[in-house]
């Protein structure tokens, strides 16, 4: 049997910053330091800072530059990056990171050896381009506009939902497009599902299982989500039993 329907490989774009690492304590700590004001993790987002986004960005060059290694590494987010890995996804951090934040970034990740493949910096600008890149299949993100910015294209977009995000609330329209998660482990079976999906309806369509085939699988699941869930449900029962 062809094995046209299983992808060589699975790119996946995730965050870095309150995604994979965990810096709300290092803000917390510096905004006093530096700033002499007391926040929590409501208030510590660049939306949230009580000092304004001028000062917010002073905080997080500071902190992003020197102080990254005191971030916590997610305590799900190694072992479910090495089953996924194992599972034939390719991991990249697109993060909105800016040089040197990129540098400490990296750093923490060989810290922790995390299987990611590359990291990328936009500078605070839209993921989008990086995406579009890297063929992106789906991407994880704790900024709900970051994911806004993405949802026209052929890609899962999973939102992370954090003690310091709940501010940003999702419209009825959103909710179509953008899939909330509350921990990693959440995310490894979504991607599962993802990936048993990308199969099923190259399996019954005759598509190979490709990059440059991206955009008509993702069309098929926009344009159809039943036909989706249904070929999901025979591909599972005819050839993963």
């Amino acid at each position: 049997m062809s094995k046209n329907h299983i992808a060589q490989r699975i790119p996946i774009a995730l965050d870095f910053d309150g995604c994979i690492g965990m810096g709300e304590p290092v803000k917390i700590k510096y905004a006093r330091l530096m700033h002499k004001i007391d926040i929590g993790p409501k208030t510590c987002m660049k939306e949230t800072y009580p000092l304004g986004s001028v000062m917010y960005k002073q905080l997080m060059d500071k902190v992003m530059a020197e102080h990254t290694d005191e971030y916590i590494l997610d305590p799900q987010c190694k072992d479910v990056l090495e089953t996924l890995t194992k599972q034939g996804f390719q991991l990249n951090v697109v993060s909105y990171r800016e040089n040197p934040g990129v540098k400490t970034c990296k750093e923490f990740i060989k810290k922790h050896a995390l299987p990611i493949s590359f990291v990328y910096g936009t500078s605070d600008r839209s993921k989008a381009e990086v995406c579009q890149k890297i063929y992106a299949r789906a991407i994880l993100d704790d900024t709900l506009s970051k994911l806004t910015d993405l949802v026209e294209l052929p890609m899962f977009l999973f939102y992370l939902q954090r003690d310091w995000n709940t501010h940003e609330k999702m419209t009825k329209e959103l909710q179509k497009q953008i899939i909330p998660l509350t921990s990693w482990q959440q995310l490894k079976e979504k991607l599962k599902e993802m990936k048993e999906m990308h199969e099923a309806i190259c399996f019954y369509k005759n598509i190979i299982n490709s990059d440059m085939h991206l955009n008509e699988i993702a069309d098929i699941i926009k344009k159809d989500p039943f036909l989706a869930q249904r070929a999901l449900q025979e591909y599972r029962r005819e050839c993963l039993s």
